[in-house]
């Protein structure tokens, strides 16, 4: 499976195996953690809630429309739901492509279409309070 929805840790390392077939010249991997300030406040930690089906289907049709749009050999999309602690991996997006210029724009891509379109929700909890996040 390329595209998904993880919770705790994630095999990396085997997702990224999986990339190495075909033309690829070019490897690129982005890894979105939860960072431990937010608008200035203090995070403790992270929730993320979804429409497990809606969500699903929505990181596969980003997935396949990346390879499309920028004629890239292969990517990965892998989304976390549930609690997350500050430091904690909650996006893993890879791209293989012939050359690093198609792979970059790809990867930038999918990171943006991911953040603004899944049906994804993230709560932030701080020191003294927390929110809902809206998408960026």
């Amino acid at each position: 499976m390329k595209s998904g929805i993880f919770r705790g840790s994630l095999d990396e390392e085997s997702l990224l195996d999986s990339l190495a077939e075909g033309n690829v010249g070019a490897i690129l991997t982005f890894r979105g953690v939860v960072r431990p300030f937010s608008e200035g406040k203090k995070v403790v930690k992270l929730y993320y809630d979804y429409y497990e089906e809606l969500a699903l289907k929505q990181l596969e049709e980003i997935r396949k429309k990346a390879i499309r749009k920028f004629e890239i050999v292969d990517a990965i999309v892998y989304h976390r739901v549930g609690e997350a602690k500050v430091g904690d991996l909650v996006l893993f997006v890879a791209v293989a492509s012939e050359r690093r210029k198609a792979g970059f724009e790809a990867l930038r891509w999918i990171v943006d279409e991911v953040k603004s379109g899944v049906a994804i929700w993230k709560k932030e909890y701080f020191e003294e309070g927390e929110r809902w996040v809206e998408p960026d």
